[in-house]
């Protein structure tokens, strides 16, 4: 395969056989003659090909492949390629695409198919609108292929004042995948994370402009997914079925949870990635969660009920908030004792307390007996119910359910961890989760998303659901 874009006139070989008086000749041409892998010069993109594309038309027609000096027909080129691996930074974001420069058109076929007729077309070279043309298929990288194209010279001109351009190039360039998923109705996912209600339609594409064109590669790209479980693990990756096909689809969800997403390409596979940081995602150290970069994968959250959305999104609206940092003082309310401000204590409980029941799901408090008056007297307290009660599935919280590790959670759920005796003695740590399974918290110095389900610093979880 060329590397670069200096391509000679394709070579002819000849094979001569002799069986006793039986002399047989064979003319063959490889794809490589007329092959120019073009990734690798400016962007390697579509833009480039046809900016190449016009560099060869612009010339005598010896800058083609192949270029042709007679009048012919049925000229094959065939062969096996194997488009080179990407480097790092583009693994997972591109893939092959092929496109076809002639001056009378060819036929192209694609692992034995044939994919493109433009055969015996007898359009003018220099003009690209009728000369070039993307072949409508993907190309993983490292995944050896055939290619077939068959080409014909039945066009040719004698006016001094037109060039006779006659020939081809095949173009290996790189195509961008960046998986994209919308509610249907809407244009764009939210910059916060995409998070819908059971029942909801959705709408993928392999990328924003798929989604208003034509229906492309059914039979190449399977889209998939799986689900994230609440002990931190995923269950198996599962397609979509008959309409998870091409270059988009329509989905109805009909399950909540938190979901990745990726295609499949020849035996490759993409994912569904984030295109920024998930803001708020250092901890108490300072240090960021490494797995909510750029980069990384992203979910989709799916949810059984609206208020978990209202939940969640009460929640979210405080990232970076430092009112419920250890050192703050707050006044509660919701039934809390007013006299209580909490400076000095952990506030996860608190957060969750407050967000549930701003979103319309009540929380009642639970009684807290206060010795540090004196024994006796003594005075009730009302509080918060303590992280520690949330995770024990057999303190009542009414409005919230509690379920157990082994569950699928969902966004707006809340997430809660018992640390071990040898960490923090009786201690536990509480949030609420978002579309993509971390956890909106209320940390030592600020409420951050600096927690992921998949973390196993807080495994195992307890879960309760609103």
């Amino acid at each position: 395969m060329k590397k670069i874009c200096n391509i000679s006139k394709a070579i002819t070989f000849y094979w001569v056989i002799t069986f006793s008086a039986l002399i047989i000749s064979v003319n063959a041409a490889s794809i490589d003659d007329i092959l120019c892998d073009i990734s690798e010069k400016g962007n390697g993109d579509l833009a480039a090909a046809r900016q190449e594309a016009s560099d060869q038309a612009g010339g005598d027609g010896t800058q083609l492949g192949y270029h042709s000096t007679e009048e012919e027909e049925g000229k094959d080129f065939s062969g096996d390629i194997t488009p080179p691996e990407l480097a790092d930074d583009k693994k997972g974001k591109f893939v092959y695409g092929l496109a076809i420069f002639s001056d009378d058109g060819c036929d192209v076929a694609v692992a034995g198919k044939t994919i493109h007729s433009q055969h015996n077309q007898g359009q003018g070279l220099p003009n690209l609108d009728k000369s070039f043309h993307v072949i409508p298929t993907l190309l993983p990288p490292g995944e050896k292929v055939s290619l077939a194209v068959t080409y014909s010279n039945k066009k040719l001109l004698t006016d001094e004042d037109e060039p006779d351009i006659d020939g081809c190039t095949l173009f290996l360039f790189l195509m961008p995948v960046d998986l994209v998923v919308r509610k249907k109705g809407t244009a764009i996912a939210p910059a916060t994370g995409l998070i819908v209600e059971k029942g909801d339609d959705l709408e993928f594409a392999i990328g924003k402009k798929y989604f208003d064109q034509e229906q492309e590669f059914e039979d190449q790209i399977t889209w998939e997914f799986r689900q994230l479980k609440g002990d931190g693990t995923y269950n198996a990756w599962d397609a979509f079925g008959t309409d998870g096909k091409g270059s988009k689809f329509e989905h109805t969800t009909a399950v909540g949870g938190i979901f990745q997403l990726r295609i499949e390409i020849g035996g490759s596979y993409i994912e569904f990635i984030r295109d920024k940081d998930a803001p708020n995602i250092a901890g108490s150290n300072g240090i960021d969660n490494t797995k909510l970069k750029e980069g990384e994968q992203d979910f989709v959250g799916v949810v059984s009920k609206a208020n978990q959305i209202t939940i969640r999104d009460t929640a979210l609206a405080k990232l970076g908030s430092k009112a419920w940092a250890k050192s703050a003082s707050i006044t509660v309310g919701y039934g809390v004792d007013p006299t209580l401000k909490f400076a000095g204590s952990w506030k996860c409980n608190i957060f969750v307390f407050m967000m549930s029941n701003a979103s319309g799901v009540n929380v009642p408090t639970r009684n807290w007996r206060d010795y540090v008056i004196g024994i006796p007297p003594y005075v009730d307290r009302a509080v918060p119910p303590g992280a520690n009660d949330w995770y024990n599935p057999t303190f009542a919280i009414p409005t919230w359910t509690s379920q157990a590790s082994t569950s699928f959670p969902e966004p707006g759920w809340a997430a809660i961890h018992q640390y071990a005796a040898s960490n923090q003695p009786g201690g536990a740590h509480i949030g609420l989760l978002d579309y993509d399974g971390t956890w909106i918290n209320a940390g030592q110095n600020d409420v951050n998303k600096s927690i992921h389900i998949t973390d196993a610093a807080y495994q195992s979880t307890n879960y309760r659901k609103p």
